[in-house]
């Protein structure tokens, strides 16, 4: 913090009470895990803190557009810097990501059959955030789009923002499949 970073501090603590909470964040801690941990405790925690860096970045506008097509679908030399150039990591989580965004995609169908604005937007907004923070840029941006679009609960504007949010998703399947099959 003191050379200037802004990255997300999660401490890892055994004592999970509100005083240790307060300590760490007066600490300059972000977030803090109870100890013992498991995955399923850990990867919430994360998802948060990797959508907040995804927003932040779109905001500040680091969110580059590519000329090249692929990279705006998916940028995967961006993702491996983002990843601290680690390939394998950013192959696993391409994986993960992939697989919740198949599910996410199903949900938002589903809410938008079912003109249910808040999921919609909920769930447009987790996809945006992933989406970003992973380089998946069309994808992330129509997904923002959708959220605005539902929480404004403007019916014309949502239905552009999802089937531009389903062309994005198909297209990113579409890549991924043809340029990294083992994922």
């Amino acid at each position: 913090r003191g050379q200037g970073k802004k990255v997300p501090i999660i401490a890892v603590t055994a004592n999970a009470t509100k005083a240790e909470m307060d300590k760490c964040r007066d600490a300059g801690m972000d977030d803090f895990i109870g100890k013992p941990f498991k995955k399923k405790d850990l990867v919430p925690v994360l998802e948060k803190w990797t959508a907040r860096i995804g927003i932040e970045r779109e905001e500040e506008g680091k969110v580059q557009e590519d000329p090249s097509a692929g990279k705006e679908i998916f940028d995967f030399d961006r993702a491996v810097e983002t990843f601290l150039g680690n390939e394998e990591t950013v192959r696993s989580v391409l994986k993960a990501y992939s697989d919740k965004l198949d599910r996410d995609i199903q949900q938002l169908k589903t809410a938008h059959g079912e003109k249910d604005m808040e999921t919609l937007s909920q769930t447009a907004h987790g996809i945006k955030g992933g989406s970003l923070n992973l380089e998946v840029n069309r994808l992330g941006r129509a997904a923002a789009a959708l959220e605005q679009a539902g929480k404004a609960i403007d019916d014309q504007a949502v239905e552009s923002a999802f089937q531009q949010t389903l062309s994005a998703y198909e297209e990113f399947k579409s890549h991924v499949a043809k340029h990294y099959p083992s994922t």
